[in-house]
């Protein structure tokens, strides 16, 4: 679309962090695309900048956080949230990957990929 290297998982495309774009074409076919639930930011503003769309399953509200599980079609993630987010069972909220924690391994080997 715009020049960029993007990837795609179950019908969505991201496009590969700042970083790894300059290795666009020597990375595997087929990756598998690693984040912690720490470093994804999510917000119920659709107006916001985001990577994707999501339903909430279930919120599992803690001491010092949430634990959002939350689904995109087939593919549910859990998301570590500020306390102060709640957000009702099947409600839309957005997601926001932070490209410096995404982390790449090639399927077919298994290993990490490194830059």
């Amino acid at each position: 679309s715009d020049g960029r290297w993007q990837f795609s998982s179950r019908g969505y495309l991201f496009p590969l962090p700042e970083p790894i774009q300059p290795h666009g074409d020597t990375l595997p076919p087929e990756l598998i695309v690693g984040i912690r639930p720490f470093h994804i930011q999510v917000s119920t503003n659709p107006n916001l900048p985001y990577d994707v769309k999501g339903v909430v399953f279930l919120t599992e509200t803690l001491l010092d956080y949430n634990i959002v599980s939350i689904d995109l079609a087939d593919l549910r993630l859990h998301v570590v949230a500020p306390p102060t987010l709640t957000v009702p069972r099947h409600e839309p909220v957005y997601l926001k990957f932070d490209p410096d924690f995404i982390r790449l391994f090639d399927k077919k080997s298994g290993k990490a990929i490194h830059f």
